[in-house]
């Protein structure tokens, strides 16, 4: 049962199919049809059918609506459908009327799905409880996600379980693992399938895809990372994507790997399986899904060759740090649910994992909002980008400690400030410090602790130049004369006083300038763990008057105390140097012997790595055979899975206890086995054989170890060869049995099909023998009639009246007739048993002779026979010219009002020559074309029309004793056309 265009339809039951699940097709068909109003409601019933097409519905935009399981007399669906995860409410009957209007007239889901009349959002603290849970337990932080989804998923599994307080539903969950479970993939939030949004995927696969393989280096893997990848589907549906694209290139020298990753490890377990219902094909495309899918029992295996290429993990995008060298990231619809924060660091963290070129494919409403100055917009309807530069960003450094869980529960206000972006205002704001700076800030820079610049203010770069030689940022060095002596001793001054220093008087002349005198101040300046100094240099005259008071020094006098105090440090150091070199001899000498160990240690270790390099090779060469017996008995096993599918011969493999331990699908003809049936006891199967001792059976032969065989019937009328063996180990020894039904209905046939053959050869061979029996014990009566009809005409001399001359004619001519049939059943019969060898035959020469045997009943109806050119054939031509003969004479004794034409034309195919006799008779009824070719048929004749209806039979006869077929055409204006195939001569 299906919708379509709004239409109910029934079609037959499709036995192919396997378990028949009606509620899911009407479901689907459903969402197809309704789309958006579709309404799935799941009432009392045993079972889970509709636990899947209700998923179409929630999908296509529908609302699905269960059954509380309290008030169901069967509580299988409901349950089944609730466990799906896509309901929207969970009520009593009573209540789905309201709930459904309610739905009509404002479309909110979320009212939908409230908990009867009580509204209000779960206690904090109770979901503080529920998350603190998944932090512990599961490792991940719900705290990063978006509050408004955390709480509503919450409410919706606590409406459907029919929880009212979110702390009782807190302790239910530390009990009931399954609900536990439940939760966690309500709130990942898990939506994916194959191919989802074709058009996308259609991008990817005629554009995008193909680019990543062509510009792909020689020898190197294609890297492909699915996070959030829930049950794989897209996963490999992005595998098969790339393993097309390379096969299409031909580029044999790359491969792929696709990383697929979730934090759901139930999840990744599905994933890893890669079994699906065979209905998820439906969103494949048809060509891709007959070449990388399997299906079997209802169940679709995607294949190994792609399989092989997923490897799965478990990964958390939000802490966990991201695969490196990626040339397609596919994230699609988990940023959605993130904080904003969260969002822009996983995207960075993509970028910093994407190679330059690499493709990043979002959902349908996600962005790389403030990246996208880093990323170039492939396609901005399916949300394709590539990364333009290799740079590091800010925030792919590991995130901080994860926030307090209640910034998940605490509401945040809807309020923004109509103002410019915060950016834009640092920009300006910046230029004008700048500018202000530049001017009205006398020359000044400042430096680090190690007298390193740090920064300049106005015309301060006029003052630094960078002498000769590599260059440097040491601010002493940059400058010269006095200044550099001023800036030097003061420097030194202000770390030692820890206080601003002030010199005038210095003396300094700038390039192009004439000598001026300046004052120079270098201030300390601390900033948390920094010391800087602000060095600021000014022009005497430009002083002001009112000046701080600060430390007066004369340069001469702290030049000569500097030069005192720089001989005091180099006598320190001398003596120090000479400690040290002394030091340094002796942990020489200690050295030298400590570098004799190590020669020691070195030659002991280079013993060793030589003999673990030769481990290594033993052990390289083991791997190599363990690698090849591996591949072999991958190869067996894949030429056992092929023989198993492709044998007509039932087979089922069973234990000691008469478990299903294999089969081959032809067992399907004995019994209704599927693959879920594997660990069954065969007892519990229906058996379609009538075979009612197949236990009593086995267990003799499991007990005798004899094999055994019987013959079975089936409904239908086949009849099997059922075998029993025992099944033998490597030892020897007996673990089973192995049943075997072969279906020998055709060699039944065949065997009284061969009796036959050998009841009609032994009639063929007797009948020569009965047909000149019978026609001799008949001529002898025969004659008698004829005589004695002639004795009494002349014995009634001229007084026989007209009954009597009536009398005797007819038996004269009944004479003759039965007469003529007796000779030509006796010449039938002869044909196979007396004809001539198979010689080379002139066949044109062979229908002149059958003409001139005509001659004077063909010149006396005026007939035309026109031969033409006929092959040499292989034949007996005493009887092909009877062939002949009979043609000719048939086109006589049937001819129509007109004079009779006669043609003979050939055709040649192959080895065989086909000859057709045409005449314009009176022609031959289509539904006898036929029966013609039987024995004494005249087919409703007049009688004035002579003939006993033997001789298209005898044809027929010659014919066949020649290896050819005769056969009647219809002709296009009247007359009658008859064809027969002869083997063409061998050439001399």
């Amino acid at each position: 049962m299906a919708l379509s265009d709004g239409k109910l339809l029934l079609t037959d039951q499709d036995q192919d199919r396997g378990l028949n699940l009606p509620i899911d097709i009407f479901f689907r068909s459903l969402a197809l049809d309704a789309q958006d109003r579709a309404v799935a409601i799941v009432m009392s019933g045993t079972g889970s059918d509709g636990s899947r097409g209700v998923g179409d519905v929630r999908q296509s935009g529908g609302i699905v609506i269960a059954q509380s399981p309290e008030s169901a007399g069967f509580d299988g669906m409901p349950q089944a459908t609730i466990r799906s995860g896509v309901v929207d409410a969970v009520c009593v009957p009573a209540d789905m009327a309201k709930r459904l209007v309610q739905y009509c007239e404002n479309r909110n889901r979320e009212q939908l799905s409230t908990v009867g009349d009580q509204g209000g959002t779960p206690s904090e603290s109770g979901i503080f409880s529920i998350l603190r849970m998944y932090r512990l337990h599961n490792g991940v932080d719900f705290a990063l996600y978006k509050p408004a989804t955390i709480t509503r998923r919450i409410e919706r599994r606590m409406q459907m379980g029919g929880f009212v307080d979110v702390s009782t539903y807190a302790n239910f969950l530390e009990e009931n693992q399954h609900e536990f479970d439940s939760l966690f993939r309500d709130l990942l939030v898990e939506v994916t399938q194959f191919f989802r949004d074709p058009g996308a995927y259609e991008r990817l696969r005629n554009e995008f895809i193909p680019k990543l393989v062509e510009n792909a280096p020689a020898n190197e893997d294609l890297r492909v990372w699915v996070p959030g990848c829930a049950t794989g589907e897209e996963a490999y549906s992005l595998a098969i994507l790339f393993s097309e694209a390379i096969e299409k290139s031909g580029r044999h020298d790359i491969d792929y790997k696709v990383f697929a990753t979730d934090v759901h490890r139930t999840s990744l377990e599905t994933a890893s399986m890669a079994v699906y219902p065979s209905h998820v094909l439906d969103q494949v495309p048809h060509e891709l899904g007959i070449k990388y899918f399997t299906r079997n029992n209802g169940l679709c295996h995607i294949k190994r060759e792609v399989r092989q290429r997923v490897i799965f993990a478990a990964n958390d995008i939000t802490s966990d740090p991201p695969f490196t060298r990626i040339d397609l990231i596919s994230c699609r619809n988990v940023l959605i649910y993130l904080e904003p924060r969260v969002q822009h660091r996983v995207l960075s963290m993509y970028h910093f994992g994407l190679r330059i070129g690499g493709v990043l494919f979002l959902g349908p409403s996600e962005t790389v909002g403030e990246l996208a100055s880093e990323f170039e917009t492939l396609d901005r309807h399916w949300r394709i980008y590539t990364k333009k530069r290799d740079v590091r960003l800010p925030d792919t450094t590991r995130m901080p400690v994860s926030p307090s869980l209640q910034s998940v529960i605490r509401e945040k206000s809807p309020i923004f400030v109509a103002s410019s972006p915060q950016r834009d205002r640092q920009a300006w704001l910046s230029s004008a410090y700048e500018e202000l700076l530049a001017k009205y800030v006398p020359p000044s820079f400042l430096i680090n602790d190690f007298g390193e610049l740090v920064h300049t203010f106005g015309d301060a770069r006029k003052l630094l130049v960078q002498p000769e030689g590599r260059p440097t940022l040491d601010a002493i060095k940059l400058l010269s004369g006095e200044l550099r002596t001023a800036v030097s001793a003061g420097v030194l001054r202000a770390k030692q006083d820890d206080k601003p220093i002030v010199f005038n008087g210095i003396h300094y002349q700038v390039d192009g300038e004439e000598d001026a005198v300046y004052r120079v101040t270098i201030e300390p300046y601390r900033k948390a763990t920094q010391s800087l100094y602000l060095i600021s240099v000014e022009q005497a005259q430009d002083m002001s008057s009112n000046s701080i008071d600060l430390a007066q020094l004369n340069a001469n006098e702290f030049a000569n105390e500097r030069i005192s105090q720089l001989e005091r440090e180099l006598g320190y150091t001398r003596e120090t140097l000479q400690a040290t070199v002394e030091e340094l001899e002796s942990s020489n000498e200690e050295l030298q012997a400590t570098n004799e160990e190590l020669i020691a240690s070195n030659e002991e270790l280079q013993s060793t790595n030589e003999e673990l390099h030769s481990v290594n090779e033993e052990l390289y060469t083991v791997n190599a055979e363990h690698k090849q017996k591996i591949e072999e008995l991958t190869q067996m096993t894949s030429d056992m899975d092929n023989l198993l599918k492709s044998t007509d011969i039932g087979t089922v493999f069973l234990d000691e206890e008469f478990r299903i331990r294999m089969f081959t699908p032809a067992i399907s003809s004995a019994f209704n086995v599927l693959d879920q049936d594997i660990g069954r006891p065969i007892e519990h199967i229906a058996y379609k054989l009538d075979s009612p001792n197949l236990l009593a059976d086995a267990s003799e032969v499991l007990e005798s170890q004899i094999a055994k065989e019987v013959e079975v019937q089936s409904g239908d009328g086949r009849v099997f060869l059922q075998r029993m063996q025992p099944y033998r180990n490597e030892s020897g020894r007996v673990e089973g049995i192995v049943l075997t039904t072969t279906d020998i209905s055709a060699i039944k046939e065949a065997e009284r099909a061969k009796q036959t053959m050998v009841t009609l050869a032994q009639i063929n061979e007797e009948l020569p023998d009965f047909a000149y029996a019978v026609s001799h014990d008949l001529e002898v009566p025969l004659r008698h009639i004829q005589q004695y009809a002639q004795i009494l005409e002349k014995q009634a001399g001229d007084n026989i009246s007209e009954e009597m001359v009536k009398s005797v004619r007819v038996i004269n001519e009944s004479s003759a007739t039965l007469r003529g049939m007796i000779e030509a059943m006796l010449a039938y019969s002869r044909i196979n048993t007396r004809g001539g060898a198979m010689r080379r035959v002139d066949l044109k020469e062979v229908a002149s002779d059958a003409s001139q045997s005509l001659a004077s009943s063909l010149q006396y109806h005026d007939a035309d026979l026109e031969i033409g050119e006929l092959p040499n054939v292989s034949g007996d031509a005493d009887q092909l010219q009877t062939v002949f003969f009979h043609l000719f004479d048939n086109a006589v004794k049937y001819r129509s009002e007109e004079p009779p034409k006669i043609r003979v034309e050939a055709t040649v195919e192959g080895k065989f020559a086909h000859i057709s006799v045409k005449d314009n008779g009176i022609g031959i009824d289509s539904r006898h074309f036929d029966r013609v070719f039987s024995m004494f048929k005249r087919l409703g004749f007049e009688h004035n029309v002579p003939g006993i209806g033997a001789g298209l039979a005898l044809c027929k006869r010659i014919i066949v004793r020649h290896g050819g077929k005769i056969w009647i055409e219809p002709n296009r204006r009247h007359g009658t056309v008859v064809k027969f195939s002869l083997h063409i001569a061998e050439s001399e």
